[in-house]
């Protein structure tokens, strides 16, 4: 650059350059209105206001560099780099059948879904055997109803049909071939129903809590499969327990490069714990299985989890520095979390979680997850090794898309001292409304046990927006928990007038 030159850091400083000498010239002087006078006012005003601007600009400066130093900024910067990384991963097939509005749809309208599946097996003394089972399935999320009709056929002949119907108060269902014709339970406290029936009489009492049919979460309360998809949307609606976790929080730097952050045990459970209420309707989950509100705090400590965190702001590790107590201190957890994909960092993740009760029973999981991602394709591996005790054994699940071929192949495998199992599907993308309807033919699905085929599936699926009322198919006319003994009998007769010596074999 000319006249400049460089110090020893390799900044540029300008060059002494000569001036050359000027005589005054009086009537040069005397022309130039402007020669001899004293800066205008306005001139000072102008020059001050630049230099204040110039310092409050240099202050500003100042404040950020150390504002983008602080330990808060490091943490917040990177997740929401890694937020906007776990949104950039796209499955070009998923998106471009819009499989995040379909879900939406079915969420929150309802849907009318046939499905035509075959089940083939080989049979003991029968050879290769084929069960067909093809159901026609309507949902009407406002109306709050349901309605679903099943067909089963043997070799091509239809030899059973179930019909269901469920509303809010009561789940309908008939049997015909087995003389159970719309025959209903009231959906409220259904273990209540059975314990005041004959059938406790014969079969025992149950001992299981009390629980009701919700086919129909409150709307309210649910977040739609968009929502889960988009992290700062989730974050918005749980801001209220964020903001609690945030006032209890302390954030420091141990480090360069490496962060501590402890949460409040007790904010973060309450946080927690409505992500997990919430997460289990967005599927429409029916109770049962592992409630969570069994247990008062489910974390049951404060939770101190180290960072590390590169210059791009993007966070390369997450270990908990110690033990959690969790589920009422009835067990503490340990874990870590490396994430190590270039271009994204969750393109490659591994990590490790110990689990250990109060007898010091442990057990511990290894896991890699690799996604790979290109203009028409996604596959996402995963691999997982645990080890319980004397016990340790093996799972990997594999997805693979085709946006292009409109092709999905799937698998999964799980491996230990007993058993050796495993699943492999193809399927393909027929037709489709993005968004609306989708028809999926089933190529194929082998279940398989020690490396022999178990059974396979193949058929059709195909989902679409629902069309009109639904028709009930079975009624609540009979009560399964008011039904007397002279009923149960009328049925065994029907039976047994039916189907002849069979009812011998199951007696």
């Amino acid at each position: 650059m000319d006249g400049m030159n460089r110090n020893n850091m390799g900044d540029y400083i300008p060059q002494e350059i000569p001036v050359p000498e000027v005589r005054e010239d009086r009537n040069q002087r005397q022309q130039n209105p402007y020669g001899g006078r004293k800066k205008s006012p306005a001139a000072g005003i102008i020059i001050g206001i630049v230099c204040a601007f110039a310092t409050i600009l240099a202050v500003g400066i100042g404040v950020m560099a150390y504002y983008r130093s602080m330990p808060a900024y490091k943490i917040s910067k990177g997740f929401y780099n890694l937020g906007r990384e776990i949104e950039q991963i796209q499955n070009p097939l998923l998106e471009k059948l819009g499989l995040a509005e379909l879900l939406v749809m079915m969420q929150e309208e309802g849907s009318h879904v046939e499905t035509k599946l075959n089940f083939s097996a080989e049979l003991p003394m029968i050879g290769k055997t084929t069960l067909g089972v093809d159901t026609d399935y309507k949902k009407d999320v406002k109306a709050k109803e349901l309605n679903a009709s099943t067909v089963f056929s043997l070799m091509n002949y239809e030899f059973a049909h179930m019909d269901i119907y469920a509303n809010q108060e009561v789940f309908c269902f008939s049997l015909p071939e087995l003389f159970l014709e719309d025959i209903y339970v009231d959906n409220e406290n259904v273990v209540s129903q059975y314990n005041e029936s004959i059938l406790a009489d014969v079969a025992g009492e149950s001992t299981l809590e009390d629980f009701s049919i919700e086919l129909f979460p409150d709307q309210k309360e649910k977040i739609s499969a968009r929502e889960w998809r988009n992290l700062s949307a989730m974050l918005e609606r749980f801001e209220e327990d964020l903001e609690s976790c945030r006032d209890g929080m302390t954030i420091e730097k141990v480090e360069k490069g490496l962060y501590r952050v402890i949460l409040p045990g007790k904010e973060t459970n309450r946080l927690v714990k409505n992500l997990l209420d919430s997460y289990g309707t967005v599927y429409d989950a029916v109770e049962g299985g592992q409630n969570w509100n069994d247990y008062k705090n489910l974390l049951a400590s404060d939770i101190s989890i180290l960072f590390e965190i590169d210059n791009k702001n993007r966070i390369e590790s997450m270990i908990l520095e110690e033990p959690v107590k969790v589920m009422d201190g009835e067990f503490s957890l340990s874990g870590e979390i490396f994430l190590l994909g270039e271009q994204r960092s969750i393109e490659k993740i591994q990590g490790k979680l110990i689990v250990e009760n109060n007898d010091l029973e442990r057990a511990e999981i290894v896991c890699q997850i690799v996604q790979t991602t290109g203009e028409e394709k996604y596959r996402m591996d995963l691999d997982l090794k645990y080890t319980e005790g004397d016990d340790h054994g093996k799972m990997k699940y594999m997805l693979d898309c085709d946006a292009a071929q409109d092709e999905i192949e799937m698998s999964f495998s799980m491996k230990d001292k007993k058993d050796d199992l495993g699943m492999n599907l193809k399927g393909t993308v027929e037709d489709y409304e993005k968004g609306r309807s989708v028809e999926f033919d089933l190529d194929r699905v082998e279940f398989t046990m020690d490396g022999s085929e178990i059974y396979s599936v193949a058929g059709e699926l195909e989902v679409e927006p629902l069309q009109g009322r639904i028709e009930p198919t079975a009624k609540a006319e009979t009560g399964l928990f008011k039904m007397d003994m002279g009923d149960w009998q009328k049925i065994i007769l029907q039976l047994d007038d039916a189907y002849g010596r069979i009812l011998e074999y199951l007696w």
